[in-house]
């Protein structure tokens, strides 16, 4: 029972508790915790400065979810439970495809 969770997790105040509360039920079972963020493109490019400007904004997304699973994964490891983490893009797809 519940030995492997997959948590989502963004920079909202649900994820954290989400996070410290998979913690503990995998502390207990001695259960593994995978953590995915999703990055999704979500404006229309209008334009070459627009696609430019896109670039930026993905690229910061990609840094600060990236950053973001360390930070959850840290969390995670120094409660003594086994974490891993992806960070998954989402354009123009469905996440995990």
């Amino acid at each position: 029972m519940y030995r492997r969770s997959l948590i989502l997790i963004d920079e909202s105040e649900a994820a954290a508790v989400g996070l410290a509360e998979a913690i503990k039920v995998a502390k207990g079972l001695s259960g593994t915790i995978r953590l995915v963020t999703i990055i999704a493109e979500l404006v229309m490019v209008a334009g070459f400065d627009a696609a430019v400007e896109l670039a930026t904004l993905m690229e910061t997304l990609r840094l600060d979810g990236k950053k973001l699973l360390e930070d959850a994964v840290s969390t995670g490891r120094n409660a003594g439970v086994q974490v891993d983490a992806k960070v998954d893009e989402s354009f123009g797809s469905h996440v995990g495809t």
